[in-house]
């Protein structure tokens, strides 16, 4: 077939076959296998329609192939198989899931024996990988392993790991790494089973390489234990090296458990943090109150640089104090958080008094860059509410803030059209839109 269109031109055409895998940003716990038989057979017709269009004319193949293997949403028995054989087709692969689906023993060898000339595995690492091929099947790691050694350009990896974590998962990671096969990776989306809590951040440091710059994590934990100085188990990040440092710029833990103490040596391992996404586990509750004083300066001395900063604890962490002030966020546009872990919290010196009191007002402690505000859990004084709302109404210096929106039941007396706002309710929430914005045309909460 005769094509009188350039490369470019077909190349943007056959983009919008391309996978992805959207369904892992709408499950915000990742517990489901799978999105709905819909979206599947969406993934499925896509895939099907870019391996036709492959098959039709040698140039058209020369266009969809690398689409056709750019993203793996579901990997399977056939796909292993060409990876292993083909290395023009295991460099296509950018982005995988890698969450297991029981490929048969005989295929699982045939891949390793058909990879292994080109992949040159230590005998003893490829003895241990044989051992699971054969001797584990039921715990599936091997489909895991082939693929990470196949795959040389691998950008973004959804990986499930069970706890605790296999000692022959992180030699491999060390391995494709001090062979630089990973050099291109800089996403990575871990999902981590832990049946008694959360997998702690040091069990899965040998994935955290210099090129990771998104972390997303799912039971992921990074608590430290003030007693030890590192976390449970107590394992420390090399050696306990407090200097080292992460290039994450993105990092996003859902279902986590962190103390300030692990929050503090988060921001100061990650210098270039630019987004910050924690929400705690509701089923762990640590024994040590989360001291929001020193959460709120280690954000301001170690996290100026921040741009979007989500903290929920879902209610049912102990705190006392507040995160305070945060003016030296000069580039933070996007702050979701309970009003009084960010305004007040327990006053520890009155015993009988069991409120949490707002110490600050919301004007106090917003950046002028903010544009976007989410009081989560906002239920309390209703009455001084209405009037800091009004307040940031009518502030002059937040002249980017344009949409605010508040966790609450019962309504705010503002008048927000006076003010050129709208406001908008439904069954949880109050929305405020500054009218003729952006906002204008976004909707949605912190959780999207």
């Amino acid at each position: 077939m005769q094509s009188h269109l350039p490369n470019e031109i077909l190349h943007q055409i056959f983009s919008h076959f391309l996978l992805s895998l959207r369904r892992k940003h709408q499950n915000t716990t990742w517990d489901k296998p799978l999105s709905s038989n819909e979206e599947l057979e969406d993934e499925c017709a896509r895939k099907l329609a870019l391996s036709r269009i492959s098959r039709t004319s040698k140039l058209f193949r020369t266009v969809a192939l690398p689409l056709l293997y750019h993203t793996i949403p579901i990997i399977s028995e056939k796909l292993l198989e060409n990876i292993s054989k083909h290395a023009h087709l295991a460099e296509l692969v950018r982005v995988i899931d890698l969450t297991p689906v029981r490929i048969p023993i005989h295929s699982l060898h045939n891949a390793l024996r058909a990879a292994g000339p080109r992949v040159s595995l230590p005998s003893d690492l490829e003895y241990r990988v044989k051992k699971h091929i054969f001797y584990n099947p039921r715990e599936r790691i091997a489909e895991s392993l082939l693929y990470l050694i196949c795959l040389p350009n691998l950008e973004t990896l959804y990986y499930g790991i069970e706890d605790p974590v296999k000692s022959i998962i992180l030699d491999v990671f060390r391995w494709i790494a001090e062979r630089g096969r990973a050099s291109r990776l800089r996403h990575l989306h871990l999902q981590c089973w832990a049946p008694k809590g959360t997998t702690h951040i040091t069990d899965v440091q040998e994935f955290l390489l210099p090129t990771i710059e998104t972390l997303r994590g799912f039971t992921l934990g990074w608590e430290i234990n003030p007693e030890s100085g590192y976390g449970p188990p107590e394992r420390p990040f090399y050696l306990m090296n407090r200097n080292r440092r992460l290039n994450l710029q993105h990092i996003d833990l859902v279902d986590t458990m962190i103390n300030d103490k692990g929050f503090e040596d988060m921001l100061s391992r990650c210098p270039h943090l630019r987004t910050l996404r924690l929400i705690w586990n509701e089923d762990i509750v640590d024994p040590l109150p989360l001291d929001l004083y020193a959460m709120g300066d280690a954000i301001r001395n170690l996290a100026p640089q921040l741009e979007m900063l989500i903290l929920d604890p879902l209610g049912n962490v102990d705190s006392y104090g507040s995160l305070g002030p945060l003016h030296k966020l000069t580039r933070l546009k996007e702050l979701a958080v309970p009003q009084l872990v960010l305004c007040g919290g327990h006053r520890p010196d009155d015993e009988e008094d069991d409120k949490d009191i707002p110490a600050l007002t919301l004007a106090e402690v917003v950046p002028d860059s903010l544009e976007t505000l989410y009081l989560i859990e906002c239920q309390e004084d209703g009455g001084a509410l209405n009037g800091q709302i009004t307040d940031l109404f009518t502030d002059v210096g937040l002249v980017h803030l344009c949409k605010i929106r508040i966790e609450r039941y019962y309504p705010c007396k503002v008048d927000a059209y006076e003010f050129g706002w709208s406001m908008e309710m439904d069954l949880d929430a109050i929305t405020f839109i500054k009218k003729g914005s952006a906002a204008d045309d976004i909707r949605g909460n912190y959780h999207n």
